[in-house]
């Protein structure tokens, strides 16, 4: 017994007559009477009886029924898995990010996402770069977007962008002008109060959950 018996098995029952299944599975009548018929000599056991012109199914084939839907759904789900149509894809997709870029940098990316994948089922969760990345590691998130550096390896990192990190200290300088500058990571420690990471920017970054 296969995938496509069972199909006519469905068709047959969800049609009004023989003819009429054969039509929908483009087949000869002939060619679905011995499919059935194939079906009840494996299972040895009645499927259909005629009743007057008509062909009735029997508590077997009703049974028959029940695991072949379930058969067959499963078929198509498999099927269209592996049919690499994103506008298709029905699968969830589990999308970790800071707050912050989610308002300022994210809305019109994801209603861009929307429109061309309406059929994505996109979840998103805020979180922190640390939650992120363990969130990856227990394959709880499909991707994430995070804030560099991390600790962590065997992580694939995809840059994105970098942003600009700005210092306001007090100025012995009593003039009314306001000034901006740029000032170099190293001179950084003259400044007291001031934690300075290994880099003067910040680099939001893609990471997905397949470690390399």
């Amino acid at each position: 017994m296969d995938i496509r018996q069972l199909e006519i098995l469905l068709a047959m029952l969800d049609s009004p007559t023989l003819t009429q299944a054969a039509e929908k599975l483009q087949l000869s009548p002939a060619a679905v009477s011995l499919q059935l018929r194939a079906i009840s000599s494996e299972l040895k056991a009645d499927l259909f009886v005629r009743v007057g012109k008509k062909l009735r199914p029997t508590p077997a084939a009703l049974r028959l029924a029940e695991h072949a839907r379930m058969i067959v759904a499963d078929m198509r789900k498999v099927k269209e898995e592996f049919e690499n149509d994103p506008v298709k894809d029905k699968r969830p997709f589990h999308f970790a990010t800071g707050a912050t870029t989610l308002i300022y940098r994210l809305g019109r990316p994801l209603r861009l996402l929307r429109k061309q994948y309406p059929q994505l089922e996109l979840h998103v969760t805020v979180a922190a770069t640390e939650e992120i990345v363990a969130g990856l590691f227990r394959q709880e998130f499909d991707l994430g977007l995070i804030s560099l550096p991390v600790a962590q390896k065997n992580l694939k990192i995809i840059f994105l962008f970098e942003e600009e990190f700005m210092l306001l200290r007090p100025t012995n300088n009593r003039s009314r002008e306001h000034r901006g500058g740029s000032i170099q990571p190293k001179n950084f420690k003259m400044f007291p109060f001031c934690f300075i990471q290994n880099k003067a920017t910040c680099a939001p970054s893609l990471i997905d959950s397949s470690m390399s």
